[in-house]
């Protein structure tokens, strides 16, 4: 049984549907359902209940999945030990992350990490992607996410597979959560919240045609999740990015055509990375099975 079988196992599991592992991973669908497919043969067991869009693990699925990261940590674990034998990875990590999707894989990341190297003690800030690369250059951080709109210059970098999709947050009670997404024009006749650093940036521009300055604003927002009160109150409808919404009132409506905002792990380019910090970025890569340096 391959260690990248049982990664491939768990993105699954992690996705419940195989198209969107796939693009995780970078294989194509066909590709990776064959390998499912041949894993399930080598164990004699079915791993997933197959569904229409969405995928399940069945008993000896959930069984294997325990099994599969217990293997991996220890994969993992011994890998660092023969690399670094004479030294424990010790220290602080410390990682700066906006909102969205690639936060999803810094935590599992961290996660994973945490598994391996328990004596690492962990720093998250959460801010723009501009205090973001302040706090970076200022050396207050290792690593940061930020968003297309920001400035690699004179940064390392990984490019993440999770773009963030754009569309307004809206009140479930309200007419227009019949749409089933929002156009330019659309767009222009609503009332907005709407991020200072995406409306500084000017980041909807090409998608709009135009200025964002052209567009309703009653309020500017730092994060996306507090405006999303503003919404509920009723007070307007919040451009934002795909995130979870934990308040069941709310819904999400994609602009169309789509719009996604890439995202990239950034480091400094001057000096050597810690050993905890090489150990995050290995994982990193693992886990994006992203491009970059």
């Amino acid at each position: 049984m391959e260690l990248r079988l049982l990664r491939y196992f768990l993105a699954v599991a992690r996705e419940g549907n195989i198209t969107k592992a796939a693009g995780v991973l970078h294989i194509s669908q066909p590709a990776l359902s064959k390998q499912l497919a041949g894993l399930e043969a080598e164990l004699g067991q079915p791993l997933f209940l197959r569904g229409s869009r969405k995928v399940t693990l069945t008993p000896y699925g959930e069984l294997l999945a325990r099994r599969a990261q217990e293997m991996l940590d220890l994969a993992d674990r011994t890998r660092a030990e023969f690399a670094r034998p004479e030294e424990t990875v010790t220290g602080d990590l410390r990682v700066g992350c906006g909102e969205g999707r690639p936060v999803g894989l810094v935590a599992r990341t961290i996660t994973r990490m945490h598994r391996v190297y328990p004596a690492v003690l962990f720093h998250l800030f959460t801010g723009l992607s501009g205090e973001v690369l302040e706090k970076l250059a200022a050396g207050k951080l290792d690593f940061g996410t930020v968003n297309a709109a920001a400035s690699l210059e004179g940064l390392n970098f990984l490019r993440l597979p999770l773009p963030d999709r754009w569309g307004v947050v809206m009140r479930r009670d309200d007419p227009r959560a019949a749409w089933d997404s929002v156009d330019a024009g659309q767009l222009a006749a609503l009332p907005l919240i709407v991020s200072r650093h995406a409306l500084l940036r000017n980041e909807l521009s090409g998608w709009l045609g135009g200025s964002m300055q052209a567009l309703q604003i009653v309020a500017t927002c730092d994060m996306h999740r507090n405006a999303s009160l503003l919404v509920r109150a009723g007070m307007g409808y919040l451009l934002s990015y795909d995130l979870p919404l934990s308040d069941d009132a709310l819904c999400f409506k994609p602009l169309s055509p789509s719009c996604p905002s890439a995202a990239s792990l950034v480091w400094r380019e001057d000096g050597p990375l810690s050993p905890a910090a090489e150990a995050f970025l290995r994982m990193m890569r693992e886990e994006a099975g992203g491009s970059g340096l």
